[in-house]
């Protein structure tokens, strides 16, 4: 090869790579958001009836949100991806929106018409956010299954993310489920017992509700 088209030839794969690699320098970031966003679904409809499942473990290992027609079985995804690293917990708003507890300190809203996801509290007096319920007023209940060792129930304002300690410690042995009673009393269920706790302050008054260890869900 002539010497000087040899020259030319490398000067030119050069300056190639380096404007490879100065584009990979300003798209790497864009394409890591790109990754870690939401996988939106869309115009998904929850009617009534539907069955809404959250599994920590599917679609790659980071969790989903499934709709079940209870008719006919057909699942479709909801929303997936995004924040999603371990969600366990599951309510519906008034509103229509889906609300998750994710174990790793999150709780992130769902948009169910296009999957999109918004952190709606994470951090705070999250340890291992498991059970989600709601209250009558639609502050949001979350029964963390670590805080302080042995576990907490925590409300969060649905506007602002706000957290408020209820209870801890106590009879609280790990909680994993939480429900709200008509009356507004909350009842949570750990690995030894279930307790209701006092809605308004909680950790000195408690009282023991039943001994049904590990219940089995459907």
């Amino acid at each position: 090869m002539n010497t000087h088209i040899g020259t030319s030839l490398s000067r030119i794969l050069g300056n190639a790579t380096r404007a490879a690699a100065a584009v990979w320098s300003v798209l790497a970031p864009v394409l890591l958001i790109l990754l870690f966003a939401s996988s939106p679904v869309s115009a998904v409809t929850i009617n009534p009836g539907d069955i809404l499942v959250v599994d920590p473990n599917a679609l790659g290992g980071n969790g989903g949100i499934f709709k079940i027609d209870p008719a006919t079985g057909a699942q479709t995804i909801v929303s997936s991806g995004g924040f999603f690293q371990e969600p366990v917990g599951i309510v519906i708003e008034a509103s229509g929106n889906i609300v998750v507890t994710d174990r790793t300190g999150f709780v992130i809203r769902v948009d169910p018409a296009t999957g999109i996801q918004n952190v709606l509290s994470a951090g705070g007096y999250f340890a291992d956010p498991f059970g989600l319920a709601l209250e009558a007023g639609g502050n949001l209940l979350v029964v963390d299954a670590a805080y302080g060792g042995s576990g907490a129930v925590i409300r969060v304002n649905p506007t602002t993310g706000q957290q408020t300690l209820l209870t801890s410690g106590g009879f609280l042995d790990n909680p994993y489920g939480i429900a709200v009673e008509a009356n507004g009393n909350i009842v949570v269920a750990d690995n030894s017992t279930a307790v209701r706790p006092s809605p308004v302050r909680a950790a000195s008054s408690v009282s023991i509700r039943c001994l049904e260890p590990r219940p089995r869900f459907l």
